[in-house]
Order: structure tokens, then C-alpha cells, then sequence
């Protein structure tokens, strides 16, 4: 998940607040997203199945204490296991990274060549070690 908070970053309408203040943490917070003069607290996982049972309640109960929120998928792949919420916005994918300007095209081409140099690495060190 932090590859897709460091991403996100990239965006002027995002920060980190492990890297914007150092030891000082928000608790449950990956990202905060500046949008239409308001603050989102978010959190940021790979893809919308993410949680499991006792994942769910810990980022709800994190979540819900801020005015807005948004819980996040950076990839819309399989069902959400956030169910929806009445203070906790669910976005994914696309809708995601339009939020925020940037162009999910652009990301997945980028992740696509370094997933594929990542497996042909993979596959070199095991077929020499067989």
C-alpha cells in the first residue's frame, strides 16, 4: 500500500502525514486530500477487497472520528470488504486518481512495465538457482 501513498502524493492536493510531520502521526491516516477547500482523512489500500473481519472495524472506528473521510482503493479489483458508511466516503480506481489530477492510464502503463521487469528479474534468479 505505500507505493500508492507515495503515488498519490504526487498529486499537489495530497500529503502525507507521516512525511509532512514527521514523528507526529495522525492515527489511521494515510493520505489527507486537500479538495474544495475541505480536508479528507483517508486511508489507502492496493484494491477494494483489502480488509479482512477485524481490519474493517479498526478502520472504521479511525476513520469515522473525522468531519470527512475516505477509506480508498487505488485499484477497483474485486468487492468492497468496507461496506459503506454515512461518514466515510468509498472511492477506487479511476474515480480515485481523478479526484486527485492524476492520470490512472499513465500510472498503470508505469506499474504494468515495472511489475513485468520485477517477474523477469524473478525469473532469471530462479531458473540460475535450479
Amino acid at each position: 500500500g505505500n507505493v500508492w501513498e507515495q503515488i498519490a502524493c504526487l498529486s499537489e492536493m495530497v500529503l502525507s502525514p507521516e512525511e509532512t510531520f514527521g514523528k507526529y502521526k495522525v492515527k489511521g491516516v494515510d493520505l489527507i486530500i486537500k479538495r474544495d477547500g475541505e480536508l479528507y482523512f483517508s486511508q489507502i489500500k492496493t484494491k477494494q477487497d483489502t480488509l479482512t473481519g477485524s481490519q474493517l472495524k479498526r478502520s472504521r472506528d479511525e476513520l469515522s472520528v473525522f468531519k470527512k473521510s475516505m477509506f480508498i482503493a487505488a485499484h477497483s479489483l474485486g468487492d468492497w470488504t468496507f461496506s459503506s458508511h454515512p461518514k466515510i466516503n468509498r472511492i477506487s480506481g479511476t474515480d480515485f486518481w481523478d479526484l486527485i489530477n492524476l492520470d490512472y492510464s499513465e500510472i498503470m502503463v508505469h506499474t504494468t512495465k515495472t511489475v513485468k521487469s520485477i517477474e523477469f528479474e524473478m525469473l532469471k534468479y530462479f531458473n540460475k538457482s535450479k
